[in-house]
């Protein structure tokens, strides 16, 4: 029989190796040239590879030279899974696989050990192109190999240390239940491999095995599934494709803060899609504003009586909020003051000449009196004798923006007299509130015309722009199109990427798949474009049309 070595990398994640020191001191041979050639298996000296109808209880493999064994646990890897803890120890330069005494090998399978690079020579660590034992328990090795890669869903970036598993029960519930009968895991580039396949039609399964059974039993670990089953004797069999990503969950309360009068925050387990919030007083008005998963509610009312709110998100039953606040009205509102946010008091913020300038106070602004707010430009302090445009935000209530014709590179200053602000309590700021805008230039920004071609026009998407931080420059959402063309003035110069998610159930968002449903995960569309540079307009085209 003759020896493989074949470029693989697998991780060993079965229950863990007992590892025994070798019987003798071994001392590195000093000078000569540098031995670049791995250790070579002397066939002779050690058990055969590829034999059939064999049964092993140990399995010796010896070396050309002396050799040391390094991870054993996340390197070495059987496939299918053992049930029992095998022995792997060094011996002088022979490697032993002991294998327990209960283990019942499957009738008709084939058997690989791969010991990916835990072998490496004792002198400069050379390690053998992926050294692997095969044997069969029945008449005939399988031949055929299984492959592919895994990808994070939401970003397609390659996922590393993640499960392939093959299974010939074709039961859903093998998954949870069974430990599969071929397996592969996938190295830095996300890339699997399985061979020594028999010719079968097998369930595929993608998990990031969090706890190391071989089953997906924990509902936050990562999963990926291919669309159908996998029949081995198909070139698809060699090019599977799996988007790994966390199944969808149902959206919760997770948090609640009614303690002070005025405000409610609720806090989820993530944002959800859309809710509905009514109350048990029919009368009563509130405003509300989201922050990642948190919503804050503000409301008023003449007295502290006990009253209730009612919050249903997503397809979730009702939450039941009975507010009644630790903290008076009286005591509440003096304690928190109506004040800017941001920007901060007595600071100099940037801004484009073509945005308005946005306040952000600690509470929803109800009015405005612009007679008691000055506005001054330049070094010299000179009066703005443009008007000051205002307005409220329809999303977030607590903040106005403010614009005039801004001149480049001036410094302005804004001054609000105490009375000037006035939130939706009627209280008013009590203290004067001065803040700076230094107005950029507008070569220092960039110009992008994006053309997004070959959308189906019975979908929905959601087209993000992401800068070089990942946070979002532009968020749009399209239905019934095949085109559509974005011009985005005033972008800060860098590296920008876009996100295009087909948006299956029109909610706004992406939604990730159900095993159980078997509902992939909606695509994503990822696209690095060109960077942008100042005093540029950038001209990209991105087309959603399928790769041959």
């Amino acid at each position: 029989m003759s020896w493989r070595f074949l470029g693989l990398v697998f991780a060993w994640g079965i229950t863990g190796l007992w590892l025994w020191p070798s019987c003798a001191t071994i001392q590195p041979i000093q000078g000569g040239p540098k031995d670049e050639t791995p250790p070579q298996i002397v066939p002779e000296l050690s058990t055969p590879n590829e034999q059939v109808n064999f049964r092993p209880s140990r399995i010796e493999l010896t070396f050309d030279e002396w050799v040391t064994l390094n991870d054993v646990f996340n390197q070495v890897v059987i496939s299918p899974p053992l049930e029992y803890r095998p022995e792997i120890t060094l011996k002088k330069r022979t490697i032993i696989v002991q294998f327990d005494p209960r283990e019942q090998l499957r009738p008709n399978a084939t058997y690989t050990i791969n010991f990916g690079s835990a072998v490496r020579d004792f002198t400069e660590q050379n390690v053998p192109d992926d050294l692997r034992f095969t044997f069969a328990t029945g008449p005939a090795i399988d031949s055929l190999p299984v492959e592919g890669i895994i990808v994070n869903a939401w970003t397609g970036e390659p996922v590393e240390k993640a499960l392939f598993m093959l299974y010939d029960n074709l039961a859903d519930s093998v998954v949870r239940t069974e430990r599969p009968l071929y397996f592969g895991r996938t190295g830095k580039d996300g890339r699997f491999r399985i061979p020594n396949v028999r010719a079968d039609t097998l369930k595929g399964f993608a998990l990031l095995d969090a706890d190391l059974n071989y089953r997906f039993n924990q509902s936050r670990e990562p999963i990926g599934f291919p669309e159908g089953l996998v029949i081995t004797t198909d070139n698809a069999a060699r090019n599977l494709r799996i988007r790994l990503h966390e199944e969808a969950r149902p959206t919760r309360l997770v948090d609640r803060d009614v303690a002070q009068f005025g405000r409610i925050r609720l806090t989820y387990n993530q944002k959800p899609a859309y809710w509905d919030i009514s109350a048990s007083d029919t009368a009563q008005t509130w405003l509300t504003e989201w922050a990642g998963d948190t919503l804050k509610l503000w409301y008023d009312r003449h007295d502290t009586s006990i009253w209730r709110l009612y919050v249903r998100a997503d397809s979730m039953p009702t939450d039941t909020i009975v507010v009644k606040p630790t903290i008076s009205r009286e005591a509440s509102l003096a304690s928190d003051r109506l004040s800017l946010a941001s920007p901060a008091p007595g600071t100099t913020a940037l801004l484009h000449p073509d945005k308005p300038a946005m306040l952000t106070f600690t509470r929803p602004v109800a009015a405005i009196d612009t007679s008691l707010i000055s506005w001054r430009k330049d070094t010299l302090r000179l009066p703005l004798l443009q008007p000051v445009v205002w307005h409220p935000d329809t999303v977030m209530p607590r903040t106005w923006s403010a614009f005039a014709p801004w001149e480049e590179t001036l410094l302005y200053e804004m001054e609000a007299l105490p009375g000037a602000f006035t939130d939706h309590h009627g209280l008013r700021n009590t203290d004067t509130l001065r803040v700076r805008w230094r107005i950029e230039q507008r070569k220092n920004f960039s110009t992008l015309h994006l053309l997004l071609e070959d959308l189906l026009p019975e979908e929905q998407y959601v087209i993000i722009l992401l800068n070089s931080a990942n946070a979002e420059a532009m968020r749009q959402t399209v239905q019934g199109i095949t085109t559509q063309k974005f011009t985005l003035n005033a972008l800060q110069p860098g590296q920008y990427s876009l996100r295009v998610i087909q948006d299956i159930n029109r909610n706004g968002r992406w939604d990730a798949g159900s095993y159980d449903a078997a509902r992939q995960p909606e695509p994503v569309f990822l696209f690095s474009l060109e960077q942008l540079r100042a005093n540029w307009e950038l001209e990209s085209k991105v087309s959603l049309k399928p790769k041959e």
